[in-house]
């Protein structure tokens, strides 16, 4: 038995990988995607607005002589743009809410040089540099995307799939998972 297993293994390990062909061009075989899930994705969002902060930081946050509003349109320029790219068509969970609000709080506090022990609550520190959270800026930007798909003529493609539905399918059970569109009517 274990000899089979390894016939197998070996066999894996020694395949060839898949060719996969878009018109005349091979394309590479890859063993990570960048959009296999939200997850990665936010995880991804965060490491490189993170990177862009530190550098920012070093710059802009450690100079006292630059106006708290000045310091804050550089964050929403440079790190917002790239914590949230692509985010318009994402479906969170809570849990990814909290995960992207707990960075942004923290790029804004160390902004506004806010230590943690001062026990700010988030809503002062959001009202002191006068920004939303990050929940109504995906909110706004999903809003302004799906008034833009909704614009369009009936044949282009976001529309078509925005508004079409499965024809065949059994409802499973439990909790059903929400579309996209299922949290834009949401109260």
């Amino acid at each position: 038995m274990t000899e089979v297993l390894l016939q197998l293994a070996d066999r894996r390990l020694t395949s060839t990988p898949p060719v996969v062909m878009a018109g005349e061009t091979a394309l590479p075989v890859v063993q990570r995607f960048c959009y296999l899930g939200i997850d990665e994705d936010i995880s991804s969002r965060i490491a490189k607005a993170s990177y862009s902060f530190g550098m920012l930081d070093r710059r802009l946050c450690d100079d006292h002589s630059i106006r708290l509003d000045t310091k804050v349109a550089a964050y929403k320029a440079a790190i917002l743009t790239s914590l949230l790219f692509g985010s318009k068509t994402w479906v969170l969970y809570r849990r990814h809410l909290r995960k992207l609000e707990q960075f942004h709080m923290r790029c804004l506090r160390r902004i506004a040089h806010m230590r943690w022990h001062d026990k700010w609550p988030n809503t002062k520190v959001l009202q002191i540099c006068n920004i939303s959270s990050i929940e109504a800026l995906l909110i706004a930007a999903q809003f302004r995307w799906t008034g833009h798909v909704i614009r369009m003529s009936n044949d282009r493609l976001p529309k078509v799939i925005f508004y079409s539905e499965l024809k065949d399918g059994a409802r499973s059970r439990g909790g059903q998972r929400k579309m996209y569109k299922d949290l834009l009517t949401a109260p």
